[in-house]
């Protein structure tokens, strides 16, 4: 009987740890999805802002030459609007990296865990 009770608390374990794998890689999914939709929203929004400022410029342009001013602030506004694009870039790969090693380090403990409870399982099954 305490072999039995061992047994069907190892492969509950098991049965745990399987589920907690699932969850995971259900939330990893998830923050997957979420930093899709994140890139895809700063890319259309920072598509706009070039948009704009290329727009600006060329309306500038078309004016006299009392307008050079302005015309240096649109193309300083581009220029900004590049490095902001060229930032969140930047981010977005760091972002991508650390998920990518939260995911490896989460695939990891699961495996061990799994492990774990395969041995404790095999241990008792011996018993």
């Amino acid at each position: 009987d305490d072999c039995r009770r061992y047994i069907q608390e190892s492969t509950q374990a098991l049965v745990t740890a399987r589920e907690k794998e699932a969850a995971s890689k259900e939330e990893l999914k998830k923050m997957k999805v979420e930093l899709t939709a994140a890139k895809s929203d700063m890319k259309g929004r920072l598509k706009d802002a070039l948009a704009t400022a290329e727009a600006e410029k060329r309306r500038l342009v078309k004016e006299n030459d009392d307008c050079r001013r302005y015309i240096q602030e649109s193309t300083q506004a581009l220029v900004t609007a590049r490095e902001k694009e060229a930032a969140s870039k930047e981010e977005l790969k760091k972002m991508k990296v650390e998920l990518t090693a939260a995911k490896s380090d989460m695939k990891g403990r699961l495996k061990d865990a799994l492990a774990t409870a395969e041995a404790e399982k095999r241990r008792l099954v011996k018993e």
